[in-house]
């Protein structure tokens, strides 16, 4: 017999597709951000950039490999806050030129041509496709909390977030904002009282701290071990700003330099909390039960954490912020697909864009859901199409923000090089501790130096 909690979370998901679908759009065109005229406020920018970091399922990944790998996991992985505080500072002040730019692929065709705007546009999109495995991972858990099998989860989340992204537009924009804003107002009060939880029982987590050895210093920087340099890679690679899709999000919302830089700190703040009280979170886990499995922390926070009303607000919450996610990812794929891929090819104007959007988001689902079937380790996937992207589309586009800049043709010999690097390396001289990716970006950045000093 189903429960009251069933029926009220699978009324308000049928429900609330059922609005989007009456709000759907009915013309042929991909919505995508826009500047509205630069009427975003700051608000507006953090909220979106946050949300966009929580929706993608970074936030479950984070509390999950932090009770998997410790410190091996958390300390480069604070990466990602520290480059939106990063870019802020070095980077927000160089980009007046790409503000109201579309998308990185717009920013790449309008320095190099429409080649080098279709590899990166190429990127992007598997990029995406990256984060949207992680998402559907994410969103089954919720699923699963319901007593619905991991199997049927996983299909279940796919599903939903195909049909959102087929029929989203920006009316539903509205809606969607309320709801997320009531569930942080909920996330937000549990997280302190985790957080006076954690320090009540600061004394048996210090112990935990001492003697679990994924907590312990001396292990973590053991130079004897590779996980340690490949700790040390990670975090390198994390640092580097990837201007991905949140990234660029800011880039394209923001009024100006100085509100794009503002943005990114205050971002990089409210992130790095989320992140310190999952820490939090993951040590006072450990501290009640040693021995739960990693991969029900999601799980293992909602019926250890929430009362009766709350989870429900916090799982219908995350299910409009991961679709809310899902359809911005989807749409500027799709923009990207469209304007730098097939009409380059076909040489026509692709009218039915609606249409092109349609079997995008199914195959792009149908591939993220493949992923999580196949694939055990899915942050270890995503690793790798984070970094393909930091070594080809990153390095050659914060050359040309920070002033340096080189011809395609230099730039297409850059990516190549990277690209055979990764391959050869792969393939002939793996490394204990050395990732992939360190060779292709120093071919890549070492060519595209030499291009620019000759």
């Amino acid at each position: 017999m189903l429960s009251l909690d069933v029926i009220i979370f699978a009324g308000f998901i049928c429900i609330y597709l059922l609005i989007v679908f009456i709000c759907r759009p009915k013309h042929n065109k991909i919505e995508v951000y826009d500047r509205e005229n630069g009427k975003f406020s700051t608000a507006k920018i953090v909220t979106t950039m946050v949300l966009g970091w929580t929706g993608s399922g970074f936030l479950a990944l984070f509390a999950t490999e932090t009770l998997k790998n410790g410190l091996h996991f958390i300390l480069p992985n604070i990466g990602p806050a520290l480059t939106f505080i990063l870019a802020g500072t070095f980077i927000s002040p160089r980009i007046s030129e790409f503000i109201g730019k579309s998308s990185i692929a717009d920013v790449a065709h309008d320095i190099w041509g429409v080649r080098i705007a279709f590899i990166i546009a190429l990127c992007y999109i598997f990029l995406s496709i990256a984060i949207l495995t992680i998402q559907i991972q994410y969103v089954s858990k919720i699923f699963e909390y319901f007593s619905i099998p991991s199997w049927y989860a996983l299909i279940m989340s796919g599903l939903v977030l195909t049909i959102y992204c087929i029929i989203a537009n920006k009316k539903t924009a509205i809606f969607s904002d309320i709801i997320q804003f009531i569930s942080f107002s909920c996330f937000i009060p549990i997280i302190y009282f985790v957080i006076w939880q954690a320090l009540s029982n600061s004394k048996i987590m210090w112990e935990i701290v001492k003697n679990h050895p994924n907590f312990d210093l001396n292990q973590v920087f053991n130079l004897s071990t590779p996980q340690t340099y490949r700790m040390l890679g990670i975090f390198g690679l994390i640092m580097i700003p990837r201007l991905g899709p949140f990234v660029f999000q800011n880039i394209s919302m923001s009024r100006n330099a100085k509100q794009s830089a503002l943005a990114f700190k205050i971002s990089g703040l409210i992130i790095l909390s989320l992140q310190v009280s999952i820490v939090a979170l993951a040590l006072l886990a450990i501290s009640q039960n040693p021995n739960f499995n990693p991969q029900d922390a999601v799980l293992y926070f909602l019926n250890n954490y929430t009362s009766y009303g709350f989870d429900i607000i916090l799982t219908t919450g995350t299910i409009v912020i991961a679709t809310s996610v899902a359809s911005f990812l989807i749409n500027t794929s799709a923009h990207m697909l469209i304007q730098n891929i097939l009409e380059p090819i076909t040489l026509k104007k692709i009218h039915n864009q609606r249409l092109v959007l349609v079997y995008f988001t199914i195959t792009a689902s149908i591939i993220s859901t493949y992923f999580n079937l196949r694939f055990e380790n899915i942050s270890l996937l995503a690793l790798c199409f984070f970094s393909i992207y930091t070594t080809i589309v990153s390095i050659p586009v914060l050359f040309a923000i920070f002033g340096f800049r080189s011809s395609e043709l230099s730039v297409l010999i850059g990516m190549g090089a990277s690209i055979i690097s990764m391959v050869i390396y792969q393939w002939k001289f793996v490394i204990p501790g050395l990732s992939f990716f360190i060779p292709g970006m120093l071919a890549n950045t070492i060519l595209l130096s030499a291009a620019i000093m000759s």
